[in-house]
C-alpha cells in the first residue's frame, strides 16, 4: 500500500556496541544516519568516523536496515562503506520508501540502522555478527542480532546443500559417462562379431529391431 506521505525525516545517532573496531583506544567509533522521504522518493545518508581501517581488508563495513517487527523480522543490505585511513566513511543510497531495496517493506517497517563488520573469510562454525555502530529509529533498543544470525545460518546451510548437490551431480555424471563408454564398447564388439545388421541393407528404413517407434500424437 502506497503511503500518502509528502515529507518525512529521520535522524538516528549511531553508537558503538561491539568493541574491537575502534581506530584508537582513546576514541570510540560514532556516526549518524539521516533518512529523508520526499514526494515518493527516499534518500539514506550514513556517516561514520573513528572506525578501524583494515589494510588487509580482513573486515569490510556494510550498512543494514533491520526490522525486528513480526515473527521472523527482516533486513536489507544497503551497501558497503569506503573507510579511509582516518577511519571515516560515508554511504549515500536512494531508495523506494514503499518498497525498500525490493523487500516489499516500507521505510516505516524498519527500526534499526546497523553498521556491520563482515569478515572476508569466515570459518564454517563462526556465527558471530559484529555491529560496531548501531542506531535505533524508535529510540528503543531491541535484539537485532538474531535476525542476521538466522539469515547467516540459512545461507550457510544453503551453501552446504549446494556443495552436496554439486558433489552428487558430478558423481552421477561420472557414472553416466562410464556406462556410456561401456555400452559403446559392447556395440563395437558386437559389430566386429557380425551381430549387428548393416543399416544400408534396408535402404531408408531400419529393421524392426532398430526402428524408433514414435508415440501417436493426440490432436488438441
Amino acid at each position: 500500500m502506497v503511503s500518502d506521505r509528502r515529507y518525512k525525516r529521520y535522524f538516528i545517532i549511531l553508537e558503538n556496541e561491539d568493541r574491537g573496531f575502534a581506530k584508537t583506544d582513546k576514541r570510540m567509533p560514532k556516526g549518524y544516519a539521516k533518512i529523508e522521504v520526499r514526494n515518493g522518493k527516499g534518500l539514506l545518508n550514513v556517516y561514520v568516523q573513528d572506525l578501524k581501517y583494515f589494510k588487509d581488508a580482513k573486515y569490510i563495513y556494510r550498512n543494514y536496515l533491520i526490522s525486528t517487527k513480526g515473527q521472523k523480522g527482516k533486513y536489507v543490505d544497503t551497501g558497503a562503506f569506503m573507510i579511509d585511513e582516518k577511519g571515516k566513511g560515508e554511504l549515500r543510497v536512494k531508495f523506494n520508501p514503499d518498497n525498500v531495496e525490493g523487500s516489499q517493506m516500507s521505510i516505516e517497517d524498519f527500526n534499526v540502522v546497523a553498521v556491520i563488520a563482515k569478515p572476508i573469510e569466515r570459518s564454517s562454525d563462526e556465527n558471530e555478527v559484529y555491529g560496531p555502530l548501531i542506531g535505533y529509529m524508535d529510540k528503543e533498543k531491541v535484539d537485532w542480532k538474531n535476525i542476521l544470525m538466522y539469515e547467516e545460518n540459512v545461507m550457510k546451510e544453503n551453501d552446504k546443500i549446494d556443495k552436496e548437490y554439486k558433489e552428487k551431480y558430478e558423481e552421477i555424471i561420472n557414472v553416466i559417462e562410464k556406462s556410456s563408454k561401456e555400452i559403446y564398447k559392447e556395440d563395437e564388439e558386437e559389430e566386429e562379431k557380425g551381430f549387428t545388421e548393416p543399416i544400408e541393407k534396408h535402404g531408408n528404413e531400419l529393421s524392426s529391431k532398430y526402428k524408433y517407434k514414435e508415440k501417436p500424437s493426440k490432436e488438441i
